[in-house]
């Protein structure tokens, strides 16, 4: 064969593959597994996102520990960079090894290791297996925690990914294509505002029984011990409140007894929910989680020990922490937008229309004349007298940052207004006619989220997290 062809023809293969590789890699990043605690938040995405030796304090557990710990608390108050290296499920071996992972980038003081992992072998839900083997990059370290945890009959599944997650075509949304960014800037922590009343059998934490430690879990303390030594942090184990039944207590007593013997410190907050000042009609989700009220309590509780024990550097105002910043100010948002709910009219629109990294809209349309006669009043004492809209006409106005950046009127020759929120959602302002009357749809993208309403309809759009958090309606 002429070496020219041949030479071309090779070219050519090797271009073949190399497109193919990248088209591959491509759909791999689309379809791959993407959280760790549920809908799009991952403590692996956010780890990667991490400058190098940026943390002191970092917390290794389940959902307990990222639903009990608030990273935002320590940071909002003491300046301090925690972070929650934490899956769903996590089990022992995947403790391990995500915690070798952030050791990759980062040298911590110290590292809080939650003890529920002591009270399971297996993970009970595939879903959570996924979570903790699938949320790794690709490496040795993540081989390892498949080849250590997984049946042997199903571990190349695990190493090669795609028998597991190319079915996911099915179930793909916007946030497969594109960043979800709180999973970018997240310090861990989930934040969850329900409430259930729960009763605990507090004698069973206190029972004396002791269970002679398992293999499996000394071999655990002993490697993270080993870990400890070799990275140069200290090490320590906490039982974040939740409900254990008298046999998993024996286990946990066992395993307090071998980090005695050690000297490694173990705190047991079921001991201490009365000092925390846990309520159980308040502070729960259900028996085995506390809800963010509980987890302001539990973490308050916590940093007090810590800071009375250990010492760690403020970092509170550096350039290199805006991820911190940025995670508490999402917290912020969360908690602030769940305390709308049962805001009074008048506090509502004040609240919402003076927030930042906030857009709202409010739209007064249809037959809002019958409605109520205050409009004019009650609008402008948020500020729209300075706009040349005469408020008694009705109309739509956007604010963002507390700011009004637009006034929609009613009327035909403005039917739609748009504005590109982020790379994915557009709000868009729609006016039409309803029974002879003007009316105004609010969209983002296609899909209505508000208006069609006679009065005024409200809509608030949180640019931190890239979602609704609130529609009202008032007469």
């Amino acid at each position: 064969m002429d070496k020219k062809l041949y030479l071309k023809r090779a070219i050519s293969v090797i271009a073949f593959i190399a497109i193919l590789c990248l088209v591959l890699y491509r759909v791999y990043e689309i379809v791959s597994w993407k959280d760790t605690e549920g809908d799009y938040s991952s403590t692996m995405t956010e780890l990667y996102s991490t400058p190098k030796d940026t943390m002191e304090l970092v917390f290794v557990g389940s959902s307990h520990c990222y639903g009990g710990i608030d990273t935002e608390y320590f940071w909002s108050n003491y300046g301090i960079p925690a972070f929650n290296m934490c899956c769903s499920g996590q089990d022992k071996d995947s403790a391990y090894h995500q915690l070798k992972e952030l050791l990759k980038t980062q040298s911590p003081q110290m590292v809080v290791v939650e003890a529920y992992a002591f009270l399971f072998e297996r993970q009970e839900h595939i879903g959570n297996a996924y979570r903790n083997m699938l949320s790794m990059d690709f490496s040795k370290n993540s081989n390892e925690l498949i080849r250590k945890y997984v049946e042997k009959d199903d571990q190349l599944d695990y190493l090669l990914r795609w028998p597991i997650v190319h079915t996911r075509y099915k179930e793909l949304q916007k946030y497969d294509f594109v960043q979800y960014e709180p999973s970018a800037f997240g310090r861990g922590h989930t934040y969850n505002l329900h409430t259930q009343e729960v009763g605990f059998d507090a004698n069973i934490f206190y029972e004396p029984i002791v269970t002679e430690i398992s293999d499996h879990n000394k071999e655990w303390i002993d490697e993270l011990k080993t870990l400890s030594e070799e990275e140069g942090f200290d090490l320590m184990f906490v039982q974040i409140p939740s409900d254990v039944s008298s046999d998993q207590q024996y286990i946990l007593n066992g395993c307090e007894e071998y980090l005695n013997l050690l000297g490694i410190p173990y705190l047991d907050l079921n001991k201490r929910m009365s000092e925390i000042g846990l309520n159980p009609k308040t502070d729960f989700i259900d028996f085995n989680h506390v809800n963010y009220y509980g987890a302001e309590k539990t973490t308050k509780y916590l940093a007090d020990y810590l800071l009375e024990n250990y010492y760690f550097e403020p970092h509170d105002g550096e350039d290199e922490y805006e991820l911190w910043d940025k995670s508490a100010e999402l917290g912020y948002h969360i908690v602030w937008a769940s305390e709308l709910v049962p805001m009074e009219r008048d506090e509502y629109l004040k609240a919402v229309t003076k927030q930042k990294d906030v857009i709202t809209v409010l739209s007064l349309d249809g037959w809002y004349s019958v409605t109520g006669s205050d409009w004019p009043v009650v609008l402008g004492g948020l500020g729209l007298r300075e706009d040349p809209a005469n408020i008694a006409d009705g109309g739509t106005w956007v604010f963002r940052d507390g700011k009004i950046i637009a006034y929609i009127p009613q009327g035909d020759d403005q039917p739609q207004w748009a504005l590109d929120i982020n790379d994915t959602d557009t709000l868009v302002i729609k006016n039409y006619i309803r029974d002879t009357k003007q009316v105004t749809g609010i969209y983002i993208n296609d899909e209505i989220k508000c208006g069609n309403n006679d009065g005024l309809n409200v809509f608030v759009y949180d640019e931190l997290s890239g979602s609704v958090i609130n529609t009202k309606h008032f007469d």
